[in-house]
């Protein structure tokens, strides 16, 4: 059974993983040694080499040895060798650490690529935020081993649309004045700051608008600034978020 489940899911390894003894062709043709040696010919085998190497952008590299190749192209050999044996999943092991940015580029255009091209899932570990964010529909925080957030990448893109004008007051307020009720704002700074978040993709986005209402409520502006939401910062918020403690339903005994 569990033969049968690794012929399902293949891995492209953080290092490639390929072996130095052996020819570039060898080691894609390595899976499929292992797991249909006994289904396929060995002429079926070199055509199904070959079609992985190209799939990659590498045909023709089937005599090379690993040490002949730069590190962009042994992690694209490992990746045939991977779709080789034509899973269902694919998984990645932070596949573009040690890359530089072009490779870096060119690999998440495979990865991308291959998933239109073969149907196949795609499981990517990375730390790579800009590289999570380009190749994924879905994305999944993990902390400490357990996973504190599994959004949609639309989703995630609306979060990341918003942004926060804060505006230091010169006055303190006891309250957010009544004319910005219209708004989504929030008071801080012991009533020394304003905080107005809103969408940076909207056609409007009300600040104009916001800074009217508030020269009308005679509210006087010392300094302000603008940030925008990261995926580090959502990832940070959620870290630091404090749990609640589960409740306590036994009962003390009388």
């Amino acid at each position: 059974q569990i033969a049968v489940v690794r012929q399902r899911i293949a891995m492209l390894f953080q290092g490639a993983a390929l072996f130095d003894s052996i020819s570039v062709g060898e080691n894609v043709a390595y899976g499929l040694h292992e797991h249909y040696r006994y289904q396929m010919t060995d002429a079926q085998i070199r055509d199904r080499v070959n079609w992985a190497l190209s799939l990659v952008g590498l045909p023709g590299i089937e005599a090379m040895r690993p040490a002949d190749l730069s590190g962009g192209m042994k992690k694209r050999v490992g990746l045939a060798r991977a779709i080789a044996t034509q899973p269902e999943v694919l998984l990645y092991d932070e596949p573009t650490t040690g890359l530089d940015p072009v490779n870096t580029a060119r690999l998440n255009h495979l990865i991308m690529g291959l998933k239109a091209a073969l149907k196949v899932t795609s499981i990517v570990v990375t730390h790579d935020m800009g590289s999570a964010f380009s190749i994924s529909d879905r994305l999944a925080m993990v902390y400490r081993g357990e996973i504190i957030l599994v959004e949609e990448k639309a989703e995630l893109m609306r979060k990341l649309g918003k942004k926060r004008l804060v505006l230091q007051i010169v006055d303190k307020l006891a309250a957010v004045p009544a004319g910005l009720s219209a708004f989504i704002v929030a008071l801080g700074g012991d009533g020394h700051e304003l905080v107005y978040e809103y969408d940076t993709r909207a056609e409007r986005t009300g600040v104009a608008t916001l800074l009217g209402e508030l020269s009308k409520a005679s509210v006087r502006i010392r300094d302000l600034h603008t940030d925008q939401s990261s995926l580090e910062e959502i990832f940070v918020g959620l870290v630091n978020e404090p749990k609640s403690e589960p409740k306590d339903e036994t009962k003390s005994a009388p």
